[in-house]
């Protein structure tokens, strides 16, 4: 394959590998993930230290519950020959890991089937959203910006969920929107949380299906 008539372009993949992780919070929640009796049902990323470099959180299942964990990315992994990094290596402070150590744990009240990211109380920051399958309220994580959560906040639902997505929805003002539909005596519907106060702090939009309505288009 050529581009523009010159080159050769190509994508090269490595095998994956397990990434050695040590984590930080309660002892219950490390010992759960330590001993592999967590399962990973869901992952999502932002920049929740604000250091520019992304992070991921990942949705565990846990004993009825749930567990998100929290692994910073290292700028060093991505910009090796930076002169920060030539820095750290001469003082022995470099690291080759993509993500920093420990990663920290957070409990949330169900198991996370769903999660997103995104500023839902538009105070600048980085938060998460949790829901579960059947489950009727939502779960949030409001961030600080610094790599740590509030203590989880929950958001009553009129139905069981069925799915949920988080971006920009209908009015693109920089905001992340949350858009989940749920089962409830009503039928089912979905609901858009959106508004310049964040997303989570304003009564949903809804839709159900026994009314025709216009539909939602994604950023417009």
């Amino acid at each position: 394959m050529r581009a523009a008539g010159s080159g050769y372009p190509s994508i090269k993949a490595i095998n994956g590998h397990e990434v050695p992780t040590s984590y930080a919070g309660p002892e219950n929640l490390q010992a759960a993930l330590e001993q592999n009796r967590a399962e990973p049902v869901s992952l999502a990323a932002a920049d929740f230290d604000e250091d520019g470099v992304p992070d991921l959180v990942t949705g565990y299942s846990h004993d009825g519950r749930g567990i998100v964990s929290l692994r910073r990315g290292n700028v060093d992994s991505i910009y090796p020959n930076s002169p920060e990094a030539k820095q750290r290596e001469i003082t022995g402070n470099f690291i080759t890991a993509p993500f920093l150590s420990p990663a920290h744990v957070f409990q949330v009240p169900i198991a996370p089937d769903f999660i997103g990211t995104g500023d839902f109380d538009a105070d600048g920051h980085w938060d998460v959203v949790v829901a579960a399958r059947g489950k009727e309220f939502l779960s949030l994580l409001r961030g600080n910006g610094r790599g740590n959560f509030e203590v989880p906040n929950d958001i009553r639902l009129p139905g069981a969920v069925t799915a949920l997505i988080t971006g920009e929805i209908n009015r693109a003002d920089g905001l992340a929107d949350v858009l989940v539909t749920v089962d409830g005596e009503g039928g089912a519907k979905a609901l858009v949380y959106e508004g310049p106060a964040g997303a989570l702090k304003t009564p949903p939009e809804s839709s159900d299906s026994r009314r025709p309505r216009t539909p939602w288009r994604w950023g417009s």
